[in-house]
């Protein structure tokens, strides 16, 4: 009995440290991504008004390009160093340097060969040089010291978000201050080339690591078996993401395309910043947790809770406001991609919630689990996105990319119960009655939309604010009373 008792509290005690070292570090991640993500705002609203549409729709194609190949040849060595036991051994680490600095190389080879092509597809011979330095990028996130790993992997946060996120920030001045002597699309080019470029020289001052020739044939036999299950999984969640942006870039003009990824832009930094945020603290959190289902499920439960609760009052505030923010961040032009952003919200907390169970995964060395929600997805938005591209243009590129991650979604929850003694146990009676405090806000403000007399942008922010917190409020509430009802039936 008293050894039953000590391994209880031992397994308490474990716990609360981990609970503990996670809170601490998603304060520093949290602090890094916001900061970065505020100069990445302010980059954008200075570059609106400095550049042309057509530049950023330029960019959009060359990141999607590069995205597209990196993701192709995505081999997950920094979610093998975090999930393996050995991840930490000096061999491992060497082993998983080698493998992904071939493949960066042999990436941007490949992307180096296939830029004539792709500027000849879209009739702008510029889009060759553009590509080819740009995506350097692919090169030195390739070759940036692994050791930098395993600060996720001990959850120390404070370093990796100082090098993650500075990095970004430094991409972000590089930016604008190329931008205001010259104007042009070579000034997001060359950002984005610097950002990775000081990326991987950072990661070596601060994680110091010096490749050998021998590598550990134990290691790279793990890490080939954790990459085949990786492999292919980035590449068809690409296809899913960027098909918006090849497809419109041949339905619709330059200036569109560059008004509709520049407005989405504000959805996607919140999805990377809460995607990065929880994926970052989730994968070393759910590795530790390996075998624990009850805590495991917990996690999920409340992570599908919290976010739900969070996702109307957002879609409120895009809803009712989104012209207008639009409008007052980067110009009145931009105010026509309303619509592509409302959508563009309800996918981002759509893929958020999913990702927490892909995190899942990857955790216990399964990431192949996830192949069937991407490979549907995939599907789907090859099915929609031409003809809804074709008849409804910005809208209906986003509207197609809701449809599949709803579809994706689904299929999700329906693979976690493949692993033994997981589920997504969230209480739908309960959710239910979190979700309907802003259900009614929700309702209220597509009524006022049509009714409310706005005479002024600031009217406009306001009554959106006042709705969206609002729903905070309402589901905040409710949340507590079932909380503390619940916490009290159990203490009696």
């Amino acid at each position: 009995m008293l050894r039953q008792q000590l391994a209880i509290l031992k397994r308490y005690l474990a716990s609360e440290r981990l609970r503990a070292r996670a809170i601490a570090g998603g304060t520093w991640l949290a602090g890094g991504s916001l900061t970065s993500q505020a100069f990445r705002l302010v980059r954008n609203i200075v570059l609106a008004r400095l550049l042309a549409p057509q530049s950023f729709g330029a960019m959009a194609i060359v990141l999607s390009i590069g995205s597209m190949m990196d993701a192709f040849t995505e081999v997950g060595t920094r979610e093998a160093v975090i999930q393996s036991p050995r991840g930490s051994e000096t061999g491992f680490l060497n082993a998983a340097w080698w493998f992904a600095a071939v493949r960066g190389v042999a990436s941007y080879g490949l992307i180096f060969a296939l830029a004539p092509g792709v500027a000849s597809f879209y009739h702008d011979t510029e889009l060759t040089a553009l590509i080819r330095v740009a995506l350097l990028a692919i090169v030195f996130r390739g070759v940036m010291s692994p050791s930098s790993f395993l600060s996720l992997k001990a959850m120390d946060f404070k370093r990796w978000a100082g090098l993650q996120y500075g990095s970004a920030i430094v991409g972000s001045v590089v930016t604008v201050a190329l931008a205001v002597p010259f104007p042009s699309v070579w000034a997001l080019c060359i950002g984005f080339a610097a950002e990775y470029a000081v990326l991987c020289l950072a990661s070596y001052i601060w994680f110091p690591f010096l490749p050998k020739l021998r590598i550990d044939k134990g290691s790279l036999q793990e890490l080939w078996k954790f990459s085949r299950g990786v492999l292919g999984l980035s590449f068809l969640n690409l296809v899913y993401a960027r098909a918006d942006v090849f497809v419109l870039g041949k339905v619709i003009s330059g200036e569109q395309l560059g008004i509709y990824s520049l407005a989405i832009s504000s959805a996607q930094a919140a999805s990377t910043f809460l995607l990065n945020y929880q994926g970052q603290i989730l994968l070393p959190l759910f590795s530790q947790l390996q075998g624990n289902v009850e805590r495991t499920n917990g996690i999920l439960a409340k992570g599908a809770s919290l976010l739900s609760i969070l996702f109307i009052p957002a879609l409120i505030f895009t809803f009712f406001s989104g012209r207008t923010v639009l409008t007052l961040m980067y110009g009145s032009i931009y105010a026509t991609a309303f619509w592509p952003l409302v959508f563009a919200v309800a996918t981002m907390f759509l893929n958020v919630l999913n990702a927490q169970i892909t995190t899942v995964f990857y955790a216990v060395g399964r990431p192949q689990l996830h192949r069937t929600c991407v490979l549907l997805m995939v599907v789907v938005m090859g099915v929609l996105i031409y003809p809804a591209s074709r008849y409804w243009q910005m809208a209906g590129a986003q509207g197609a990319a809701l449809v599949a991650m709803v579809v994706g979604y689904a299929i999700q929850i329906g693979q976690l119960r493949t692993l033994h003694g997981l589920r997504l146990a969230v209480d739908i009676k309960k959710l239910g009655l979190q979700l309907a405090g802003p259900l009614v806000v929700l309702t209220i403000a597509i009524a006022a939309r049509n009714s409310i007399a706005v005479s002024s942008p600031a009217q406009n922010l306001l009554f959106g604010s006042i709705l969206s917190i609002s729903a905070v409020l309402c589901g905040g509430w409710i949340l507590l009373r079932t909380s503390g009802r619940r916490l009290s039936m159990e203490s009696t």
